[in-house]
């Protein structure tokens, strides 16, 4: 393994280990004030400095995934997410049968299967990453200081990304109405098929596109996209089909006016992760402030959009303007790169 490589993963891990501890120390504080502040009284102060612990939990379980994916062990990371799907479902099986406690149910759906991933996944090689970074301070705080640099744009990009069905659930909350809140969250549920699906993709394929090389490789690569394309759009037509016959099986007739709603959102989610697959180049080139630009002007645009015409078109209008943003800004960063390409190919 590259020494760089190593000595940023070590002070990766040390950072967020003491982000852990420090959020730790806290959450009894915080729980406290969140459950005064949402009115629901100091009996709900636990659950919540629980519920903080899980989040650092879980951002060291996302510290496991890249680590992963960063040494292209693909068979272990997959072994790792098949086994944080059992435990999460054996938890949930037991206390099915045994508790109703809301703190019971959260621990078991998600504080006690991330701690058992956490400690049998990182603990073994907590000790050697973090040797190696204490054995190089200067060179570990030099790198560190870079990767916290390039991490912010993609933090930025991630927040803004995920924030955006969210602030239209909100704002069709306070500016249309419950049900139509119902009918945008439901149309949603069978679309997040096609963000796990995403996942899974750049999980396999960003170490290996960000590792490419030359205009040559990077326009090889693009070819091999444009010759896939029919085949991803085919693919992509019957798993919406198969997911709408589905959601109608599932769903039933109370939601039926939630079925446009997932062909719209669905058909964004197909087109941006193809192009997705292109706009990772973004960090084969080092430009992620790109996708964060981009992303927090898909954030601000949907959520001026929606707070005007909420009232007046529904959820389905709300998904419209969600998808249409959505599918614009992936292919403003596709046309960019495309446009970077040919600049270099010309010279």
């Amino acid at each position: 393994m590259p020494e760089g490589q190593s000595i940023l993963l070590g002070s990766g891990l040390g950072v967020k280990m003491m982000l852990f501890g420090f959020l730790a120390l806290v959450s009894l504080l915080l729980g406290r004030f969140l459950a005064l502040w949402l009115g629901i009284g100091p009996g709900a102060t636990l659950l919540f400095a629980v519920a903080l612990i899980t989040s650092g939990l879980l951002s060291l379980w996302t510290y496991l995934e890249a680590y992963l994916q960063s040494h292209r062990l693909f068979a272990r990371l997959a072994g790792c997410l098949m086994g944080y799907a059992g435990l999460r479902l054996g938890f949930l099986a037991v206390v099915c049968f045994s508790s109703k406690q809301a703190m019971t149910w959260f621990m078991a759906s998600c504080t006690g299967p991330v701690l058992l991933i956490v400690i049998l996944g990182i603990l073994p090689k907590a000790k050697k990453l973090l040797l190696k970074t204490l054995a190089y301070p200067r060179q570990s705080l030099a790198i560190l200081k870079e990767g916290l640099n390039y991490s912010k744009w993609v933090a930025l990009s991630g927040i803004a990304y995920i924030a955006m069905s969210y602030v239209v659930r909100f704002v069709l909350a306070t500016r249309a109405s419950l049900e139509e809140v119902g009918i945008f969250s439901a149309g949603m549920t069978f679309t997040a098929a096609f963000t796990t699906l995403n996942t899974a993709v750049r999980a396999v394929l960003f170490p290996k596109v960000t590792a490419i090389e030359g205009q040559e490789r990077t326009k090889e690569y693009l070819k091999r996209l444009g010759k896939i394309a029919p085949y991803y759009a085919t693919v992509a037509a019957v798993g919406i089909a198969m997911l709408a016959l589905l959601q109608g099986f599932v769903l039933g007739q109370a939601y039926r006016a939630a079925m446009p709603v997932f062909l719209v959102t669905a058909s964004s989610a197909a087109i941006t992760i193809f192009l997705g697959l292109g706009t990772m180049l973004v960090h084969t080139m080092m430009e992620p402030w790109i996708e964060a630009e981009v992303n927090a002007l898909r954030f601000l645009t949907v959520s001026f959009i929606a707070y005007l015409v909420a009232p007046v078109v529904g959820a389905l209008g709300i998904a419209l303007a969600y998808s249409l943003t959505l599918v614009a800004g992936e292919a403003g960063i596709f046309c960019y790169i495309l446009l970077k390409q040919k600049k270099h190919v010309a010279q």
